[in-house]
């Protein structure tokens, strides 16, 4: 048994035992270990059964990732969960159906990714940085290189952000491009309050994340009332609760839960 997370503000939180609370998790860093391999991401077990037990206990529960859904989905592999692939872009609900929220994004997307991504590829190229495309966003995946190098990715990035009004979010050895500034993850909790027809301002809402690419959505729910994790290395903002690690993770969920 890992030792217990930090349970700062734990006591002030109202236990959802009677309720149905909305859980969202980001899915790698959070629910899955990084690993060097993003191929080889999968849930940590003590996540999945996190998972399986809230709905067991009538809780709504959500992964929302800047992966594809379709790469995301059947990582997930739990009947009764919501998955957003794309930032909140695309949904599979529980009854299998998919919704599509892409149309107010497509062009502006698109016409970023025509200027941007020819120097985004030869950034990947000359600096040995593993490149990772997933339309509406671009990872820039930079484990294994040296600091310098690192600073050096992230230098071309933020030049060529400022130069077509770009995005960049750091994450664990990772630097995340956004084509559209206001698609990001505070987008994907918005309309999932809106397809669970959730009064978001009651703020029976609980987001854990681990990387600049949450934050916005940790701000959006904090704003609400709500609970925000920060697992591992991100640093947590005034309000959130700190983690170490995804069965950290998963025991303090089950604290705030009132789980066995």
């Amino acid at each position: 048994m890992p030792p217990e997370p930090s349970l700062k503000n734990l006591h002030t939180i109202k236990r959802p035992r009677s309720e149905r609370w909305l859980w969202i998790f980001d899915f790698d860093g959070t629910l899955s270990p990084i690993v060097p391999d993003r191929s080889a991401a999968v849930m940590d077990p003590s996540c999945r059964r996190l998972l399986s037990d809230l709905l067991w206990a009538r809780q709504q529960v959500a992964v929302l990732s800047s992966r594809s859904l379709d790469d995301l989905y059947p990582r997930i592999g739990i009947p009764g969960v919501y998955a957003g692939g794309g930032m909140g872009v695309e949904w599979r609900l529980p009854s299998g159906e998919r919704r599509s929220y892409a149309e107010a994004y497509a062009d502006d997307v698109e016409g970023a990714r025509k200027a941007a991504y020819a120097r985004m590829a030869s950034i990947g190229d000359s600096l040995g940085v593993d490149v990772e495309d997933k339309y509406w966003t671009v990872s820039f995946h930079v484990r294994g290189l040296g600091e310098a190098r690192k600073e050096e990715v992230r230098r071309e990035l933020e030049a060529l952000a400022g130069l077509h009004g770009l995005k960049i979010r750091a994450a664990p050895e990772a630097f995340e491009v956004l084509f559209s500034p206001t698609l990001d993850k505070s987008f994907g909790v918005s309309v999932l309050c809106r397809i669970v027809n959730r009064d978001a301002e009651k703020g029976r809402i609980v987001y854990a994340g681990d990387d600049e690419n949450d934050a916005v959505a940790m701000d959006l729910v904090s704003h609400l009332g709500g609970v925000t994790i920060s697992v591992a290395r991100f640093p947590a903002g005034r309000e959130s609760i700190p983690v170490p690690d995804p069965p950290r993770l998963a025991l303090l969920c089950r604290r705030i839960a009132g789980l066995a």
